[in-house]
């Protein structure tokens, strides 16, 4: 990425005059945060805006470095030329290929504080939810807070900024490209001489760079950088974009036991398409194996009873996943091994882990009536599901239907 002076130079400039730092920060492939919007609050002549264009429209984008969102974030109607009403909804541009995205919108009474608006299929794709502050965040799978837009606010200036993972999922999702467009005016005591010409183009964005003469006895002379650059969606598959956020399971190996002749913790996966049930013996343990934990492993759910539901038989987060629990006579904490790969987000297998011990002090005999056998016991009566005092005849169908959900995600 290099800029080219056709006439005149950067010499002389003051550093905050100069081009090279912010065309040095382009990147149309970010991994971290993406500004989409910027409005200088005092006298500067400054703004960033964004919008959305397709594949084919990024050429069109790109072939001239003036800001091309068309009427973007305003709704009208009027009478055609034939006396047809014609309603113009403000979300898309066809003529400039371009889709509204974000905006600070004013409001025509002075004390009432601008809005600042999204696209709605942005904030839905999520499920965001607002803050305070005007910013956005949105749960994973695991139920955990995760930022998606932040807004920051100061004297002289506004912007704002999306995480840029999530954000490019959405463009693949969407088959879009976010046009990001760009506007500096910088004034300065002398008028450069020579005259500034400059470009700087490649496949991915479009700036020109120039000065003039205002004719201010004050600041008469100003060089302006004007102009666009692309943020690429990401490389991902239907079936990936199918979540607004990553799933990659992970299975780590749980203590199930103790090697007898060794004296060394016996592991194996929590994956439950690797375990047996009881319509299959895969020479592997069963789906049921009770695995334990310290107690101290429910201590970050039992904080937050907000988003987290705990009681003697069951975890529970927001409804967005549950796993069935137990506790023993030495007070551990006991789950199945094929829930905690079924039931458990991928994201929580690890904390579990670091609470892990080897079997000790029994099974949980009020959870092993009514899980296996199907008693009542101690008023509590067996599920409706664990017919034939056999909760897991349950076990292979419930296995049929985790690897039918792992296929259809493929």
């Amino acid at each position: 990425m290099t800029i080219t002076y056709k006439r005149g130079s950067n010499e002389g400039l003051p550093e905050h005059a100069k081009p090279e730092a912010h065309l040095a920060g382009l990147n149309p492939t970010p991994t971290d945060w993406v500004m989409v919007l910027h409005e200088a609050l005092d006298r500067r002549d400054l703004a960033l805006g964004s919008y959305l264009t397709t594949a084919a429209g990024t050429e069109y984008a790109l072939a001239e470095a003036s800001w091309t969102h068309g009427a973007l974030g305003s709704a009208g109607a009027y009478e055609d030329g034939y006396g047809a009403l014609v309603f113009d909804d403000g979300l898309t541009d066809a003529s400039h290929h371009s889709e509204f995205f974000v905006q600070r919108r004013r409001h025509q009474q002075p004390h009432v504080e601008p809005t600042i608006e999204f696209t709605p299929s942005f904030l839905w794709y999520f499920e965001a939810i607002p803050r305070k502050d005007g910013g956005w965040y949105y749960l994973d799978d695991a139920g955990r807070d995760q930022d998606l837009v932040r807004v920051r606010q100061t004297q002289s200036d506004l912007t704002i900024e999306i995480a840029a993972l999530p954000l490019r999922r959405y463009l693949a999702a969407r088959q879009r490209f976010l046009v990001a467009q760009y506007d500096r005016v910088t004034r300065l005591v002398d008028v450069p001489n020579p005259k500034i010409d400059a470009v700087d183009r490649s496949t991915h964005h479009h700036y020109v760079f120039h000065s003039g003469d205002i004719g201010s006895r004050q600041l008469p002379g100003f060089v302006r950088l004007l102009g666009k650059h692309l943020i690429l969606p990401l490389n991902m598959t239907p079936a990936e974009l199918s979540y607004p956020y990553p799933r990659h399971e992970e299975y780590p190996q749980f203590k199930i036991g103790v090697d007898a002749a060794t004296g060394q913790p016996i592991v194996f996966t929590c994956d439950p398409d690797q375990l047996s049930d009881y319509f299959n013996d895969r020479g592997t343990p069963h789906y049921l194996t009770p695995v334990y934990f310290r107690r101290d492993v429910l201590r970050r759910y039992t904080s937050e009873p907000s988003r987290y539901q705990v009681d003697n038989n069951r975890l529970t987060c927001l409804g967005l996943w549950g796993i069935s629990i137990g506790r023993n006579k030495e007070g551990l904490v006991e789950a199945y091994l094929g829930d905690l790969g079924r039931d458990l987000p991928s994201a929580e297998r690890s904390h579990w882990l670091s609470f892990n011990e080897v079997p000790n002090g029994g099974l949980d005999e009020a959870r092993f009536r009514r899980d296996i056998l199907g008693q009542w016991y101690d008023g509590a009566p067996g599920r409706r599901r664990q017919r034939r005092g056999l909760r897991w005849q349950g076990a292979g169908r419930r296995a049929g239907r985790h690897a039918r959900r792992r296929q259809g995600a493929r």
